[in-house]
């Protein structure tokens, strides 16, 4: 592992090993306890992917939370209508067992 800004060089037989390594160099040379040593690090041959992977994940997370809002709203609605839990269900693509979950959990949110 290569500390670049310092110009260390440390090796370790897996990334939990060579952290621990860098860690303990970097205390060593700055003088400072390895408890107050953070690293984070990077494979370079394969950083590229990680970060698409990365972007990937949050882009993800940010479509589940705008589906929960949009199901949370869309059972709302449809229950306003007067439309029963299973019917609500077939048209979200759900069962009425969740629609009866989500409607659940809207109504304890209000309470609190």
């Amino acid at each position: 592992m290569d500390v670049h800004e310092l110009r260390i060089h440390t090796y370790g037989r897996d990334l939990d090993d060579a952290e621990y390594m860098a860690r303990d160099a970097i205390a060593t040379l700055l003088d400072i306890p390895i408890e107050d040593v953070a690293v984070a690090v990077v494979v370079d041959s394969v950083a590229e992917p990680l970060a698409e992977l990365q972007a990937a994940r949050r882009a993800k997370a940010e479509a589940d939370a705008r589906e929960t809002s949009a199901m949370s709203h869309a059972v709302t609605a449809l229950l306003r209508q007067g439309i029963n839990q299973r019917d609500a269900g077939r048209l979200l693509g759900i069962s009425h067992q969740r629609v009866s979950q989500i409607k659940t959990q809207l109504d304890s949110d209000r309470a609190a």
